[in-house]
């Protein structure tokens, strides 16, 4: 995979953010890779098998840092390439941003990434991904200690919570010394180019939810309370969708 600049950013103002980072991925993943790894500046892809008509898990491995030590953990992502749903197909965009976040988390490279306290049960860095699909830069930052809230439309919802829910018993029953420090990893429905519910509406449901979560938010307001990162890989198809997508941005976004 070769990652560039987006050649966008030269030519429109939307994408000259200073706060914002885009990447362009120039060479698709070959759909005959039913194997992935994200050890640290690796990327390795075998085993290719038929992927058939109908779910097809790609197994991605990664070293999550815990304690002093890195634990090998395998990530099964549930996906349909043969799907007319957008989203339930795991994009190369999704591996790249994962691989930043593992590569912050492994050199706690905090003026980049701030890279939370797992074990600061009073604290929280809350991540929010929009447009989560599979799910796995969702899955990565939970991993890496976030509380993260994972969207989608509706319809993408299924693959997304499977793949959540198989993640989550993975790492229970085969690493619980890491799965009692991490925070929690959550699915709300949202579609940001539908009128259902505001970008202003997904943030009150955020607040909620973390607010029942850690004391230290009783006495915030919407209006105070603070999303640490907002993700978004490859969740674009149309150029049409980005204005409801950079307002949706705009309005989960602090001030600071």
């Amino acid at each position: 995979l070769k990652v560039s600049n987006c050649p966008l950013s030269d030519h429109h103002p939307l994408y000259r953010c200073e706060d914002i980072e885009i990447w362009q991925v120039t060479k698709k993943l070959d759909k005959n890779i039913t194997h992935a790894s994200l050890h640290r500046g690796i990327d390795t892809y075998v085993q290719p098998v038929d992927w058939g008509e109908h779910l097809t898990n790609i197994d991605i491995n990664c070293l999550v840092p815990y304690n002093d030590t890195l634990i090998n953990v395998t990530i099964s992502i549930n996906q349909s390439i043969r799907s007319d749903l957008i989203g339930s197909i795991l994009w190369p965009s999704s591996i790249i941003s994962s691989r930043y976040i593992l590569a912050n988390s492994y050199d706690q490279m905090k003026s980049l990434i701030s890279i939370p306290d797992r074990y600061n049960t009073n604290s929280s860095h809350i991540a929010v991904e929009l447009g989560a699909g599979c799910g796995l830069t969702g899955l990565i930052l939970w991993l890496s200690g976030y509380e993260v809230i994972v969207t989608d439309k509706s319809s993408c919802l299924s693959c997304l919570q499977t793949n959540i829910s198989n993640m989550k018993s993975y790492i229970y029953t085969n690493h619980f010394e890491l799965y009692r420090v991490l925070k929690g990893i959550t699915v709300i429905d949202y579609d940001w180019s539908s009128n259902e519910k505001s970008s202003l509406d997904l943030k009150q449901e955020i607040h909620n939810i973390i607010q029942s979560k850690y004391n230290h938010y009783n006495d915030s307001t919407v209006e105070s309370f603070v999303i640490d990162m907002i993700v978004c890989s490859d969740c674009c198809y149309s150029i049409l969708s980005m204005p409801s997508l950079l307002n949706s941005i705009h309005n989960l976004s602090s001030r600071n």
